[in-house]
């Protein structure tokens, strides 16, 4: 066979596979976040999972994102037609926490898009909020006063869902606020350390209102 056409027939079928998948890569979701008062909120982090039935929501290596602008309004491009994505916003420096299923949305609800062609997308609201509540923490030696890098463990009495892991001394972490929580913190030589409120008859749990930040020094006792 004549190695030209060969060649020939090769990149006429290159060419088809090319534009098939441009044809269905071009899908795009457009939208608006906005907060509990339903005011646009600018530089929010929008990401996106494919919404399949069957297909677990799984972030392998760096999550994409976009932002939005300065009126809240975001658009995510390069998606495949017709295929549904769940969408999320956050912004944690206004204490919007990451809203995927997890320890922040034990229900699991979010916003369901579907992917079109650009002059056939319709816009999506998402709706971020209440905040979260804020917790700062300084952990040191009891006897020597000197910073010990922790291993921290929050769980919602509600939903049992958790959240830990290690990290340094101080550290700040986003929470759910109007939620029970059981927070311990742990070292290696170290006893656990568990949070309580109130007296030792009237103890509590963690529990942060919507934006409330609250600063805890925990000082952990050798084991002798």
């Amino acid at each position: 066979m004549n190695i030209r056409f060969i060649r020939f027939v090769c990149c006429v079928f290159l060419a088809v596979a090319l534009c098939s998948q441009a044809e269905t890569q071009t899908g795009i979701i457009k939208g608006l976040v906005v907060n509990e008062q339903g005011k646009p909120v600018g530089a929010a982090h929008v990401t996106w999972t494919r919404a399949v039935k069957g297909e677990a929501e799984v972030h392998i290596g760096p999550v994409e994102f976009v932002l939005t602008d300065g009126r809240g309004r975001f658009l995510i491009h390069g998606l495949t037609v017709g295929t549904p994505y769940n969408v999320y916003g956050q912004k944690d420096e206004d204490n919007y926490a990451d809203p995927s299923p997890g320890f922040y949305n034990p229900k699991g609800e979010t916003v369901t898009a579907i992917a079109a062609d650009p002059d056939k997308a319709l816009e999506v609201a998402i709706h971020v909020g209440p905040k979260a509540g804020r917790l700062n923490w300084n952990v040191t030696d009891a006897i020597t006063g000197k910073p010990v890098n922790p291993t921290m463990e929050v769980v919602r009495s509600d939903a049992g869902a958790s959240l830990g892991g290690g990290g340094p001394a101080e550290d700040t972490h986003l929470l759910p606020s109007d939620t029970d929580l059981v927070f311990s913190v742990s070292a290696p030589g170290y006893r656990t350390w568990y949070y309580s409120a109130g007296d030792k008859k009237h103890r509590s749990p963690l529990r942060l209102k919507p934006g409330e930040e609250k600063t805890v020094n925990i000082q952990l006792q050798p084991v002798k």
